[in-house]
């Protein structure tokens, strides 16, 4: 039997038919890339946005936790809602220097935010800035002064127990010339101890109302300043603590305060720090607690 062959037509409509079949196959799988481009990028996007503020803020602790160091001091304070601990390290006289600082400043703007790769600048840190509270309690400390001094300036601290701990090398505490406090009775005890050369050299509580002024003056038996710890009513301020250092010696202090506060509160040096990384910022103070 002869077979017949296709004509030119049969040919011409199975090829008009895969062209179309491998238009339809391509536009599917373009249309399929686009979502699936625009779905990772969008993705991405997500992922940078949620990440970046938390590296903004992690930059932010890092700093915060390096100006401690860098200030020659330490702080710790705990608690919540009403009531919080503070605990400071520190000495007089102070252990840093304005060259430190500027040097510490120098690092922070360059090889540390490079290596974050982000863009910081901080004002400019003095030994002398003031550690401030969101309740309004500060710590001061003084080079000509050479005393510390943690206050509520035109308020009340609201502070109901201070734990002095004084650590003093190369003197011998005199306790026939020092002349200890006169305390009776109120809602705010302090407990003050003294490590000489040889030791424990005492320890001495007062209970004493916020308002009153109690002062106790530490003398030495090889030299002819002493220390002087004061409590109470100082200046404008109630409830303060001033310790003041008239040896030519160095003091190290363990200094720790409980306080009853309305709310929580922060507790930040009042130091410009802004922090540039990709589309997020931080513009704020430097930051050493968040109650």
């Amino acid at each position: 039997m002869q077979r017949c062959l296709p004509g030119t037509g049969d040919f011409l409509n199975k090829g008009f038919v895969v062209t179309i079949s491998v238009a339809i196959l391509l536009s599917v799988l373009l249309i399929a890339s686009l979502y699936y481009l625009r779905a990772n990028q969008a993705e991405q996007k997500l992922i940078l946005e949620s990440a970046s503020p938390l590296k903004v803020s992690d930059i932010a602790s890092d700093v915060a936790e390096d100006t401690k160091s860098a200030m020659g001091f330490k702080i710790l304070a705990e608690g919540s809602a009403n009531s919080y601990s503070i605990k400071i390290q520190d000495s007089i006289p102070i252990k840093t220097s304005q060259s430190s600082l500027t040097s510490w400043k120098s690092f922070i703007e360059g090889p540390y935010s490079q290596k974050k790769n982000a863009k910081i600048s901080l004002c400019n840190l003095t030994p002398t800035d003031e550690l401030q509270f969101s309740n309004g309690i500060g710590y001061k400390r003084s080079i000509s002064g050479n005393y510390v001094i943690f206050y509520a300036p035109n308020s009340d601290t609201n502070a109901y127990t201070y734990d002095l701990n004084l650590s003093i090398k190369g003197s011998y505490y005199n306790d026939e010339n020092s002349i200890e406090w006169s305390c009776s009775s109120g809602s705010t005890k302090v407990t003050l101890r003294l490590k000489d050369d040889l030791g424990p050299a005492f320890e001495s509580v007062c209970n004493a109302s916020n308002s009153d002024y109690k002062e106790y003056i530490i003398k030495f038996k090889d030299s002819s300043g002493d220390l002087n710890i004061a409590f109470g009513s100082i200046g404008t301020s109630r409830g303060a603590i001033k310790i003041q250092n008239n040896l030519d010696k160095n003091l190290d202090i363990n200094f720790g305060a409980s306080i009853n506060t309305a709310s929580p509160i922060r507790i930040f040096w009042p130091c410009d720090l802004n922090i540039y990384m990709g589309n997020s910022k931080q513009i704020s103070k430097i930051t050493l607690f968040s109650g």
